[in-house]
């Protein structure tokens, strides 16, 4: 059993791409996967887990993927290479989870019958997801009205979104002897995502100024390109970190989270039912703001805008940390939406589409 995973660019893309090609090698398979030159995974990819190959394609800002000329010659490259690559590999399934360099991998997955299962992890599909789903084999999606947007959905399926298998399982007080504190110590969580969010580092800096309660860490990741706004957040309260390898261990110590509305990040805080404030990306084409609006309707988190963080952020907050009730209302909420499961039935999906092969 062969498979292609392929995804990256973010986080946000790349995660989820890991985590099922981890699910299929347990069941014995040979994984490849094939991510871009410019993206997250071309620093986290060299001396991993699986073998890979980087396609030279970037992000296309604005228009379709094939509207200019240039955008035009660097796709059907990088079609031309990835269609090589699975020539040589001999794939018997291509899973892709978004991002630029999926489009070209699954794209010559179908020009050679190669059975191709897309993941849309966003509540709005993007387009070139959109038009990948056309011809897919399988399309999973997480949110159930993400289907309404396919014209054909007989192939595909309400799974939810893949969450590492350590996020489910993590002990809490593991997490607080991770962190450091005790069990009276209510544990704020701020995260960016991967890439860190300087926009949120900033409101959360003029927060901790004004902040003057007691029994509280705030445990801040400012994300590595934001490693200059360290020396901002020195108070006695913060426990500032440039990067977080255990997100896993701090996420289960978690009592609020602060963060972008990224499908994983979602995912994650949903299967540990951690209330939270969600302040989505603003240059994510609205993916990221349908998604914590998703939430937010549900009163299973509180979206604040970015910018509205100077107004809005701090009593969002406040009223998370000083309600102990409110956040037991808005956290079982979020793990109302938990898919727990997602993992095991995408990977059970593209197993059914082996053997029809």
């Amino acid at each position: 059993m062969k498979v292609i995973i392929s995804g990256g660019g973010t986080g946000g893309h790349l995660y989820p791409a890991l985590a099922i090609g981890r699910a299929y090698r347990d069941l014995g398979a040979e994984i490849l996967y094939i991510g871009s030159e410019f993206g997250i995974e071309n620093k986290i990819m060299p001396g991993g887990e699986f073998a890979y190959r980087l396609l030279p394609v970037r992000a296309l800002r604005g228009g379709s993927l094939l509207s200019l000329p240039k955008s035009a010659a660097m796709v059907a490259h990088a079609f031309r290479e990835a269609k090589k690559i699975v020539r040589e590999f001999a794939p018997d399934l291509i899973v892709g989870t978004g991002g630029y360099a999926s489009f070209p991998v699954l794209r010559a997955g179908e020009a050679l019958n190669v059975p191709t299962l897309l993941h849309e992890a966003n509540a709005e599909m993007g387009k070139a997801n959109l038009e990948l789903a056309k011809k897919a084999a399988a399309v999973c999606v997480t949110y159930a009205d993400t289907a309404k947007q396919l014209k054909n959905e007989a192939n595909v399926f309400l799974t939810g979104m893949p969450v590492r298998e350590s996020v489910v399982t993590a002990d809490r007080e593991e997490g607080g002897r991770y962190v450091g504190i005790g069990g009276d110590t209510l544990l704020v969580v701020i995260t960016g995502g991967s890439q860190g969010a300087h926009h949120i580092n900033e409101a959360m800096k003029d927060y901790y100024r004004r902040y003057d309660g007691k029994n509280v860490l705030f445990y801040h990741i400012v994300g590595r390109l934001n490693k200059t706004d360290l020396p901002d957040l020195d108070f006695p309260f913060v426990a500032a970190r440039e990067y977080e390898d255990r997100m896993d261990l701090v996420l289960a110590r978690a009592d609020v989270c602060v963060g972008r509305a990224g499908a994983s990040f979602l995912a994650e805080i949903a299967v540990r039912g951690i209330p939270s404030i969600l302040v989505p990306y603003p240059f994510s084409h609205g993916h990221q703001e349908k998604n914590a609006a998703y939430y937010d309707g549900r009163r299973a988190a509180r979206m604040v805008l970015d910018g509205d963080m100077a107004e809005s952020l701090g009593p969002a907050l406040d009223s998370f940390i000083g309600d102990a009730a409110l956040r037991a209302e808005v956290g079982a909420n979020m793990a109302k939406e938990a898919r727990a499961d997602a993992l095991k039935r995408i990977v059970e999906i593209g197993l059914e589409l082996m053997e029809r092969k």
